[in-house]
C-alpha cells in the first residue's frame, strides 16, 4: 500500500510566476511579432533561455530532494530522436541548430511540470492549461476585433499564433489535451471545457480551415453529446482506420480512388478539389524524395530545405512524411516508439471515460496532422502531455502496455 504524501498548495504569487514561465516559453515558440513588435522577438528568446536554465536547476533540485529520477523515458526518447536528427543532418550536410531551441523549450515545460512532485498536481496542470487557454482566447480576440493587426506575409494575414491559420491546430489540440487533464484531475465537469472547444472551432471555421474545423467539431460534439466511453472508443477506432485508409490511398497511393465518383462528390462537397489544395502533388514529391533516402532521411529540414526537396512547397503537409523526410525509417521507428509510450500512459488511466476522451483527442490530432506539418515544439509537447497523463490521473492495477518497451 502506497504512502500518501501531501503536496503543498501553490500560492497566488507562485501561480503568477509559473504562468509567466509557461507563457514566455509557449509565446517564444509561436508568437508572430515581426511586423508589430519586432523588438520583442529577441526579448522573448532571451527570457525563454532564462526559463530553460532556471527550470533545469529547479527540476534537478526537486528530483534530488525527493529521490526521483532526473531523466525519464520521455526525456530519453526525445533526446535519442533529436540525436538521430543531428546524425542525419550531418550525413546530409544540413544544419540541425534550428531544432535545438525547439527541444530546449519542450524540456523547459517538462521540467517546470516537475513542480507537481512537491506541489498539488492539479494546480500545476491547471496553471499550464490556463496559460494555453489564455493564449488561444487572445488569438481569438485579435481575429474578431483586430484582423490584420500582425501584418501580412506574401499577401496573406499573419496571426498572433502563426503565419497561417492552418497551423492553429498545433497549439489548439495540445491545449485541449492539457485542459482535459487539468479538468479530470480536479474531477470537474466536461461542460467546463466547452467554451475553449467552441473558441478553437470558431477560430479555424471563421478563417476557412476545413480540416481543423472538422477536427474541432468532432471533439466538441463528443464532449457535448457522447457520454458512453464505448461509443467514444468506437469513434477513435473509426478515426484510426480512416486515417490508415486515407494514407495508403492518397498520401502513398498503393491504390487510387481519386476517380471514383462518390469519393469525388464527398471531397467536392467540402469545397475542395481532388488534390486537397494541391497536397496530393506535394505528397508525391515527398514520396519520391523518401524513396531516394529511405533509411536516414535528409536531417532537419527548414523552409528552404523543403522548397528544394519538394519543388517549391514549404513542407510535405503530412506528419508521417515529415518524420520520414527528416529522419528516414530509423527516425520514424524512434517516433513510433515515442507515440506508443504516450498511448501506454493514457491506457493506464483507470477512469474509462477520461481514458477514451484523451485517446479520441489524440486520434483527432493525428487526423489533422495528415494535412499539415505542425510546429515540432507542439508535437513534442502533445507527446509530453500524453506521457504525463497517468501522473495526474488515477491508474488501474490491471493495465497491460501496448508494448513492453514503452511501459513506465
Amino acid at each position: 500500500m502506497q504512502t500518501l504524501i501531501k503536496n503543498y498548495n501553490l500560492s497566488i504569487a507562485a501561480k503568477i510566476i509559473l504562468f509567466g514561465a509557461f507563457f514566455i516559453t509557449i509565446a517564444s515558440g509561436c508568437f508572430q511579432l515581426e511586423h508589430v513588435l519586432p523588438f520583442m522577438i529577441p526579448v522573448l528568446s532571451l527570457l525563454s533561455k532564462v526559463v530553460f536554465i532556471l527550470s533545469f536547476i529547479i527540476h534537478v533540485i526537486i528530483c534530488i530532494k525527493k529521490k526521483k529520477a532526473v531523466i525519464t523515458k520521455y526525456d530519453c526518447i526525445l533526446l535519442v530522436f533529436f540525436a538521430w536528427l543531428i546524425i542525419s543532418s550531418i550525413l546530409n550536410g544540413n544544419s540541425w541548430l534550428s531544432h535545438f531551441p525547439i527541444i530546449m523549450k519542450t524540456l523547459a515545460i517538462r521540467w517546470l511540470l516537475s513542480l507537481s512532485i512537491i506541489y498539488q498536481k492539479k494546480q500545476v496542470a491547471a496553471v499550464l492549461a490556463f496559460t494555453f487557454s489564455f493564449i488561444i482566447y487572445l488569438n481569438f480576440f485579435f481575429i474578431l476585433f483586430l484582423p490584420g493587426f500582425f501584418g501580412y506575409y506574401e499577401g496573406t494575414e499573419v496571426y498572433l499564433l502563426s503565419t497561417n491559420y492552418n497551423q492553429f491546430g498545433a497549439i489548439f489540440v495540445p491545449a485541449i489535451f492539457i485542459n482535459l487533464i487539468a479538468l479530470f484531475s480536479k474531477k470537474g465537469k466536461i461542460s467546463s471545457i466547452i467554451p475553449l472547444l467552441s473558441v478553437c472551432f470558431l477560430s479555424v471555421a471563421l478563417e476557412g480551415s476545413v480540416t481543423a474545423s472538422v477536427g474541432f467539431a468532432l471533439i466538441l460534439i463528443v464532449a457535448i453529446f457522447v457520454k458512453n466511453p464505448k461509443l467514444i472508443k468506437l469513434g477513435s477506432i473509426s478515426l484510426f482506420i480512416g486515417i490508415i485508409l486515407f494514407f495508403i490511398t492518397f498520401v502513398i497511393p498503393f491504390f487510387s480512388v481519386l476517380d471514383i465518383p462518390i469519393v469525388s462528390q464527398i471531397v467536392e462537397s467540402f469545397g475542395k478539389d481532388m488534390t486537397f489544395s494541391s497536397r496530393t502533388r506535394v505528397w508525391l514529391y515527398a514520396d519520391f524524395q523518401i524513396s531516394h533516402s529511405p533509411i536516414i532521411g535528409y536531417g532537419v529540414c527548414d523552409k528552404e530545405s523543403y522548397e528544394l526537396l519538394l519543388n517549391g512547397f514549404v513542407n510535405p503537409h503530412n506528419i508521417i512524411l515529415h518524420i520520414l523526410l527528416n529522419g528516414g525509417l530509423v527516425g520514424f521507428v524512434i517516433f513510433v516508439i515515442f507515440v506508443i509510450a504516450g498511448i501506454n500512459q493514457i491506457k493506464s488511466i483507470a477512469n474509462l471515460y477520461q481514458r477514451q476522451m484523451l485517446i479520441f483527442t489524440s486520434a483527432v490530432f493525428l487526423l489533422m496532422s495528415q494535412f499539415e506539418v505542425y510546429n515540432n515544439m507542439f508535437i513534442y509537447l502533445f507527446l509530453l502531455f500524453m506521457y504525463i497523463s497517468k501522473d495526474y490521473l488515477s491508474q488501474h492495477a490491471d493495465f497491460k502496455p501496448l508494448f513492453r518497451i514503452a511501459q513506465g
